[in-house]
């Protein structure tokens, strides 16, 4: 997903290991925003404060779970960082 631009499809693995369709909103070199059918999904580089990768999640689904979507995400970065 190198060059992909914003309007690109792509399909990203989230947490519990579920595929999510989504497009691509927004590309920087440091953020990446998505959209799915029923959440917007922002990844930002946060390098300059010594951080390595940041997330930003709202969830419109009608079984969105603020308490645990904070902690599945976490734990799927923590997966893909290789940290535990």
């Amino acid at each position: 997903m190198d060059d992909a631009a914003a309007g690109t499809k792509t399909a990203v693995r989230g947490p519990g290991g579920r595929t999510l369709d989504a497009v691509i909103d927004y590309r920087s070199p440091y953020f990446v925003g998505l959209r799915t059918d029923d959440a917007l999904i922002r990844f930002f580089g946060r390098g300059s404060w010594g951080a390595p990768l940041g997330v930003g999640v709202h969830d419109f689904a009608p079984d969105a779970d603020a308490e645990a979507n904070p902690t599945a995400w976490q734990d799927r970065l923590n997966g893909v960082l290789g940290r535990s």
